[in-house]
């Protein structure tokens, strides 16, 4: 019973990096989608526009923190990649 549940520690630690990361893609889109909300204003001024830059920059942040936690969790637990998935 002991050999079971240290079998399957790897599979719930996979699981829990996973949904992590599934995290990190999920607040990056709402930063992308807040900035996009930005240029949606009905005047845009340049202080606005530095507001956008700010946002999209800290959500292109958040998608390299996300591609290279996915990286990292591929070659520790060595998945294979999957075109598939990334479409």
């Amino acid at each position: 019973m002991n050999d079971t549940r240290k079998s399957h520690q790897p599979i719930a630690c996979l699981n829990q990096a996973l949904e992590r990361n599934h995290q990190l893609f999920s607040e990056a889109q709402s930063l992308r989608c807040a900035a996009l909300d930005i240029l949606d204003r009905p005047y845009l001024d340049t202080s606005a526009f530095s507001q956008y830059q700010e946002k999209r920059r800290h959500a292109d942040l958040k998608y390299d923190d996300a591609i290279e936690h996915l990286r990292s969790l591929m070659t520790k637990y060595q998945l294979p990649p999957n075109i598939q998935h990334f479409r």
